[in-house]
């Protein structure tokens, strides 16, 4: 498509359809991917540039936002993809996605306080996934508040129940602030879903030493200590 075709599109009207029934815009935003990744264009300037071509609503606007903010994100441009983010929710202050992966973001860039703002902006408007919580935690634990990581890692294994990573980050919480029998059994859980896991059984085996418990300490550091050897072989 020329520049000549886009300028003649009328510029108060919807996105204009092509042949296929998908609009420019929508087109635009398939295509956006491989031109961010191949050139590395700002985000603002690819937007600022198309809108000076085509009108698009605010939703298909927002959502190409919302795209190349989680594009550039997943590509390790992290200050471009706040930027888009930030766009997308100057557009719809309650789009919970948006909230989500600017937490993302601000994780990424050791902003854990930002990050704990907008996964908490997130569950505010309805947003409720054990993904969701498990990063809230894990935004929790890097600003060392860690009674407020185990809430948000215990509601993580509450909605999804088997997986031994959220089990193992809940254990490792519950036993810096020395709720060592919950740790335990947070460990444990972590091992039943994942027995070939060493750090799980070492650091059930640094709980168990804790608690004055050293023989069953001394078994899982020795069963650490083999899974170890058998993935080094």
């Amino acid at each position: 498509m020329t520049n000549a075709n886009l300028q003649s599109s009328p510029t108060a009207q919807a996105p204009v359809r092509v042949d296929n029934g998908v609009s420019h815009a929508t087109h635009f935003r398939f295509g956006l991917a491989s031109v961010l990744h191949l050139t590395g264009r700002v985000a603002d300037r690819i937007i600022t540039a198309y809108d000076g071509f085509l009108s698009m609503d605010e939703k298909e606007t927002a959502k190409i936002y919302l795209d190349m903010g989680t594009d550039l994100a997943q590509g390790g441009n992290s200050q471009d993809a706040m930027a888009a983010l930030q766009k997308t929710l100057q557009l719809q202050p309650d789009n919970g996605d948006a909230w989500f992966r600017l937490g993302m973001v601000h994780l990424d860039q050791q902003e854990p306080q930002d990050a704990v703002e907008a996964f908490e902006k997130a569950i505010a408007l309805g947003k409720d996934s054990p993904k969701l919580h498990y990063r809230l935690g894990e935004a929790f634990a890097d600003a060392e508040n860690y009674q407020a990581a185990a809430k948000g890692y215990q509601r993580a294994v509450e909605l999804d129940p088997l997986s031994a990573e959220y089990f193992f980050r809940l254990g490792v919480v519950l036993d810096k602030i020395e709720r060592y029998e919950e740790a335990v059994e947070a460990f444990e859980k972590a091992i039943d879903l994942s027995p070939r896991e060493a750090a799980y059984y070492q650091s059930l085996g640094f709980t168990m030493e804790s608690i004055k418990r050293h023989g069953e300490a001394v078994t899982c550091f020795k069963r650490a200590v083999e899974l170890q050897r058998r993935t080094a072989e």
